[in-house]
């Protein structure tokens, strides 16, 4: 195999790698819709809509599958021009191709140890990276391997060439394994700021309720805080006879501020304040900005210290992970949406949702 067919793998999985990111980025504006669910979709698991939901899935609120797109081109590019006989960018394309390596690298991490969810299109990206990087490489050494030019004096120069090639691979690499060793560091440091203390979902109403009312809502979105009233109203009128509990559905596509404000609540519910910072919040859906979610706990008056290092860590990340693929795996539509043992309610024509709500509970306690 020669150095030009190389090139053309390259261009071939870059190519490639244009199609898939593309399609993560088209994922990624599609309005989410549980009912017509992405084909990479299979299982909790194995989940791209579960990635494309997280807020890793933005880079200066920039699809990071876009910037995959633009990193293909580039490297397309480079590609085209080497095959020119031009080896000006020779270098370049080397320092992007493992800048793409050790991004994917991180992204990968990042799906391991935060979002807890796979992406197959996401592992078919970081494939091709690492097999145009091993390319290149046999590429650049088939460079080294070529007939001595007439500036080479002597076969023991070409050797030293390529000794100090290698020498420079290898310490590439090290720097990648120093990067992932970094990440896993900094992700345990980050964690040690704050010792969750796994505190239990709350709940309002009866413990031992055969009724069991679970609410999915974002608390950025304003149809959630429309309902909130009705919701309260609810749960008082049968605090006797129905278990009531809210999950976090936040649709970050839509609404950035949702995600980090369902960790600030469950961050207050490590002292014992979850439903009384959901009022908050819905009541300040305008703001919702970290230094917001921040003072709201000062004015329930928690351990605002406790509080901040709970927020800034990521701590309730994986709680909340927990919720949002619950709702991926019962392909619901969006928020608020109610479930009475494990039904979803819907909103019937003519009444409100405190009658629609109670309809199906007064059903279930006969």
């Amino acid at each position: 195999m020669n150095k030009e067919t190389l090139l053309k793998l390259i261009i071939l999985f870059s190519f490639l790698g244009i199609l898939v990111s593309a399609y993560l980025v088209y994922l990624h504006y599609r309005p989410f819709d549980s009912s017509n669910p992405a084909i990479c979709d299979f299982n909790n698991l194995f989940n791209c809509s579960t990635v494309n939901q997280s807020p890793y899935s933005t880079l200066f609120s920039i699809p990071v599958s876009l910037f995959g797109v633009l990193s293909f081109f580039v490297v397309i590019t480079l590609s085209f021009i080497l095959l020119k006989n031009n080896m000006r960018f020779r270098k370049l394309l080397l320092l992007i191709l493992i800048f793409n390596m050790v991004f994917s690298l991180y992204l990968l991490l990042i799906l391991i140890f935060m979002i807890k969810a796979v992406c197959i299109f996401c592992l078919i990206l970081d494939t091709i990276i690492l097999l145009s990087l091993i390319i290149y490489l046999f590429y650049l050494k088939m460079n080294i391997q070529d007939p001595i030019n007439e500036r080479e004096k002597s076969i023991e120069d070409a050797l030293k060439r390529q000794k100090r090639k290698k020498i420079k691979n290898w310490s590439i690499f090290g720097v990648i394994i120093l990067i992932i060793l970094a990440l896993i560091i900094v992700k345990v440091v980050n964690n040690a700021n704050y010792i969750d203390p796994g505190t239990p979902k709350p709940i309002l109403g009866n413990p031992d309720a055969k009724v069991i009312l679970i609410e999915f809502g974002d608390l950025q979105c304003p149809a959630c805080s429309l309902s909130h009233p009705e919701v309260k109203q609810i749960i008082k009128d049968y605090s006797d006879k129905i278990k009531y509990e809210f999950h976090h559905f936040p649709l970050v596509n839509i609404h950035k501020y949702a995600y980090k404000a369902s960790q600030a609540a469950e961050c207050a519910n490590d002292q014992g304040k979850f439903y009384e910072y959901i009022d908050i919040a819905y009541s300040n859906q305008k703001s919702l900005s970290t230094n917001s979610l921040k003072k709201y706990a000062l004015s329930l008056n928690l351990d605002t210290i406790s509080f901040n290092n709970c927020l800034d860590s990521g701590a309730k990340k994986d709680e909340i992970n927990r919720d949002l693929n619950e709702a991926l795996s019962l392909r619901l539509k969006g928020t608020p949406t109610f479930l009475v043992n494990g039904k979803e309610v819907q909103r019937q024509i003519g009444l409100s949702l405190y009658e629609s709500l109670q309809k199906v509970i007064e059903s279930e306690l006969k």
